[in-house]
């Protein structure tokens, strides 16, 4: 268990300062899609499973990992969600 928890780790480190690049200078459009995305693909489950097997080892007891899991990974995704579709909706005003 701790070599997946070490990956996860090791995931977000690598891609919060890469979507931190990415989103540097940009509209707020952009922002809200590049960390909606990374909030869906990389942090979601990385951050919810750590929080979970790290309850899990806590109390002691597997199905209390898998309890928080199944609150935390629907919760946090639909928070990229609506990111992401707040940057995709945007509208773009440009002076004429």
């Amino acid at each position: 268990m701790a070599i997946y928890m070490s990956i996860s780790i090791i995931a977000i480190v690598i891609v919060l300062p890469l979507a931190t690049y990415l989103s540097w200078n940009q509209s707020i459009k952009r922002k809200c899609i590049v960390w909606g995305l990374t909030f869906m693909v990389v942090l979601t489950p990385c951050g919810s499973w750590l929080a979970a097997m790290s309850a899990a080892h806590y109390i002691g007891d597997g199905f209390a990992g898998v309890a928080v899991l199944a609150v935390l990974l629907p919760s946090f995704f639909g928070i990229g969600l609506l990111f992401f579709l707040y940057g995709v909706l945007k509208k773009t005003y440009r002076p004429h």
